[in-house]
């Protein structure tokens, strides 16, 4: 799916990813902290999280993202 789809979808809670990344295990999602606005947090290939993450020229540009169950991604 392109971006602007998988963007809606992790508005509504979901777990997105790129089948291009060349890292295993990685994902995004959106998370409130408190007294801030929601974020994008990555699960990055070394399986720590990162709140902030931004995509680039490449991800937007994408049509190989999709949904997935971040208890079943490696």
């Amino acid at each position: 799916m392109i971006f602007g789809t998988a963007l809606e979808e992790v508005k509504t809670g979901k777990h997105i990813r790129r089948t291009g990344w060349n890292g295993p295990g990685q994902y995004v999602w959106m998370q409130s902290f408190p007294g801030f606005e929601p974020v994008f947090v990555i699960r990055n290939a070394q399986g720590k999280q990162q709140p902030g993450w931004l995509p680039s020229m490449g991800d937007l540009r994408a049509d190989d993202w999709e949904t997935c169950d971040p208890t079943v991604v490696g």
